[in-house]
């Protein structure tokens, strides 16, 4: 049954006898605020065919006086607004929601409790000078899969800029469900809106920008990949530039940690490695230049178990003596934990951005080797302890962020698809 809240939305009751798959057929139609993918991309194709006529023009000084007085007046209306729905007190932004990375794709985690019905909460979290509004609605009792999650802020980061961020969550049971994050931005320089869209079966990623001139590739673009690891590492370019602001203004740093063998590569001159590691890694290697194919295939599977603490000490082999055969296969198992051009890899070693990312790693010897990177490059010690609890290493990250002095190249590692 569908009735009218008054609000704009629908309250959403399934009859007591449906099925459940008819229930999530009918939350699926009614929940009017999830605009479909394919909607948004004709929309930001209209958008791209007028851009020319949306370009930001110059304003004069009388204008962006009137411009920060209007925005400052509707700031004042907004969080009056908020002031009569119900409170959920003030939080940490880890506790209202985080984003991690499960099998390659964004998984939402919150602390809260879902509530029965649609009704938005407001949540006063650190670090934001204005309230949220949170929803997190259990259309159906004992079912994990049938809620949604939906994060709201009208953000005001300085006088002259109006944003808005919107992050709907909904799970599918066992699957990865559907995750919806926007930024629209409007400021004397121009209008942007970024829309990332997640599912199942696809990771997109939208931008329309009038800023900027257009170039070849545009601000006006669609990008598609299976998963939002896949959308890293072959549009690094792209998701540094319009992604990973968004996620740095939701605190969702953390699902930008570099994958671990990325940062292996990276950090690898500092790896350690116990001794009986390189001696089996000695006893081995004989056994790759065997004449025997099962000797060999077998040799290079054990070498393949080592992992990285194995992929190290082939890298510090000295191959002076070593057969073709031998060093072929070698280098066929660094290729597995290889991900860049040496000189990429290079590069990041003194990328204080990239040493940041690693903080977030779930491995705790790359969380070491980058807090002692960046001590060597910020030429100190730095006030971050690799083995805290991810809060409280989240919270002394951002409090590093800026204090080192931004880097020069690209944070995100780049890799082969």
């Amino acid at each position: 049954m569908i009735r009218s809240n008054g609000t704009g939305f629908e309250d959403w009751k399934p009859a007591r006898r449906e099925t459940f798959a008819v229930a999530c057929d009918r939350r699926s139609r009614y929940n009017v605020f999830m605009m479909s993918a394919r909607r948004i991309a004709v929309a930001c194709l209209f958008a791209a065919l007028f851009s020319s006529a949306l370009r930001a023009q110059p304003i004069s000084s009388e204008q962006l006086r009137l411009r920060r007085d209007l925005l400052a007046r509707q700031r004042e209306q907004y969080e009056r607004s908020l002031k009569s729905l119900p409170s959920l007190g003030k939080h940490q932004m880890a506790d209202i929601m985080s984003l991690r990375i499960g099998d390659r794709r964004l998984v939402l985690h919150t602390t809260l409790q879902p509530w029965p019905n649609f009704t938005r909460r407001r949540a006063d979290i650190e670090g934001f000078g204005s309230p949220a509004t949170v929803s997190y609605t259990q259309f159906i009792a004992a079912e994990p899969s049938a809620r949604q999650f939906e994060f709201n802020l009208d953000d005001y980061p300085d006088a002259d800029t109006f944003a808005r961020l919107h992050v709907v969550w909904r799970p599918e049971g066992l699957q990865t469900g559907e995750l919806t994050m926007e930024r629209t931005e409007q400021s004397s320089a121009g209008f942007t809106r970024i829309l990332f869209v997640q599912n199942a079966r696809q990771a997109q990623l939208m931008v329309f920008s009038n800023r900027e001139p257009l170039s070849s590739r545009g601000q006006n673009f669609s990008l598609s990949e299976r998963d939002f690891m896949a959308m890293r590492e072959r549009h690094s370019v792209e998701t540094e530039r319009w992604l990973r602001p968004l996620f740095r203004r939701l605190r969702q740093d953390a699902a930008f940690a570099p994958d671990v063998n990325s940062a292996w590569q990276v950090l690898v001159e500092n790896w350690p490695v116990d001794d009986a590691t390189v001696r089996e890694v000695r006893r081995l290697l004989p056994e790759l230049g065997s004449e025997e194919p099962r000797v060999r295939s077998k040799a290079a599977a054990d070498l393949a178990r080592l992992g990285r603490d194995g992929a190290t000490v082939l890298l510090r082999t000295d191959r002076t003596s070593l057969s073709l055969e031998q060093t072929a296969r070698m280098d066929e198992l660094l290729s597995r934990f290889r991900k860049m051009p040496d000189e990429d890899a290079a590069e990041l070693r003194n990328n204080s951005d990239f040493l940041i990312d690693c903080l977030y790693c779930d491995d705790a010897v790359i969380r070491r080797l980058a807090t002692e990177q960046l001590a060597r490059f910020a030429g100190h010690s730095v006030n971050v302890n690799p083995d805290a609890d991810p809060d409280a290493r989240a919270a002394a990250i951002e409090k590093l962020r800026g204090t080192l002095r931004p880097a020069t190249q690209p944070a995100s590692a780049p890799t082969r698809p």
